[in-house]
């Protein structure tokens, strides 16, 4: 599985579906199962507490657990990924939506 453009929106200075070509957006993901007491187990997430899988595939693909019954994500923004100055004209993208499709 993966997260493709349909799945997100991001939108620049209120212009909706526009990220400039100086920036970019990364999606992490990190997953667990339940403890006894249904709550996220904090001492089995995959990939690990400090490690984030980029490509959502990679979960249901995770060794000895695939029982995940929560799912957490992270984003970052890089608006600089082109290596240009920072000013205060710099465009900052927005994300709209993410939309995470899941089948059980």
């Amino acid at each position: 599985m993966e997260v493709i453009p349909r799945y997100f929106g991001v939108s620049t200075n209120a212009v909706p579906d526009a990220m400039p070509d100086s920036s970019s957006v990364l999606v992490s993901f990190q997953a667990t199962g339940a403890n006894s007491l249904g709550d996220p187990d904090e001492s089995a997430i995959f990939p690990g507490t400090l490690e984030w899988a980029t490509d959502i595939g990679d979960l249901s693909g995770a060794p000895g657990n695939t029982d995940f019954r929560f799912f957490r994500f992270q984003l970052a923004f890089d608006i600089l990924a082109d290596n240009s100055d920072l000013s205060f004209n710099t465009p900052r993208p927005v994300l709209d939506f993410l939309r995470i499709p899941f089948r059980f």
